[in-house]
């Protein structure tokens, strides 16, 4: 059992308008379920990653993506860093990221995850202004790789995983205590297979119907 707690509107303009804010997409990962560069299938003829820079767009000032193919970042006129150490993981992603973009607030989201809401990444901001991180949650399951961070937050984390050792998401992140936002089930839904392709298509389908 976890608490989830959602910031009000007020506290967040309060809380967030002189500070700037990098969106990072994660997008370094192998795909190997997938059997190809996931990031860059077409859904509704659009990249699998456009959905992700578009919910980003809401509530960052710059927006970066980390890893993965250079040339949709080209195409989106966002920013592109290279992996220092390829296939690590995405806490090491992370913070190899960090280092390389000048937020006072962080915002990961992995690449695949289009049904993801720029609702829901508001409020997982404003939470993180409130409280220094915040991770995204659902029907009590935590979603650690959707997280947003004050810097000083961040580097207290990358400081404790450094003298630990950890390596993975989950052991670096919940030693800070990070609050956790509710967020929809059907936004996580996380693209690992074509069937799961074909499941986001019908949901934006569905949607555009309705």
């Amino acid at each position: 059992m976890f608490t989830i707690r959602i910031a009000t509107r007020s506290s967040r303009r309060q809380a967030g308008r002189t500070l700037k804010t990098s969106g990072l997409v994660l997008a370094g990962g192998k795909s190997s379920r997938f059997g190809r560069d996931k990031s860059l299938a077409l859904i509704e003829s659009r990249p699998l990653i456009d959905f992700v820079i578009d919910a980003l767009d809401h509530v960052a000032d710059e927006i970066t993506i980390v890893g993965g193919n250079p040339t949709h970042a080209l195409n989106r006129e966002v920013a592109h860093i290279v992996d220092r150490e390829e296939h690590a993981g995405p806490w090491i992603a992370m913070m190899s990221a960090a280092d390389q973009v000048s937020g006072d607030v962080l915002v990961f989201l992995p690449c695949d995850l289009p049904l993801l809401s720029a609702a829901s990444l508001e409020r997982l901001k404003a939470e993180a202004l409130l409280s220094g991180v915040a991770v995204a949650a659902c029907d009590q399951q935590r979603h650690w790789s959707v997280s947003a961070w004050r810097r000083e937050r961040f580097n207290d984390a990358v400081h404790l995983a450094r003298d630990s050792g950890a390596r993975s998401l989950h052991a670096a992140i919940e030693p800070v205590q990070p609050s956790f936002v509710a967020v929809e089930d059907k936004e996580m839904l996380n693209v690992n297979t074509i069937d799961d392709l074909a499941e986001a298509q019908r949901y934006l389908a569905h949607l555009k119907h309705d």
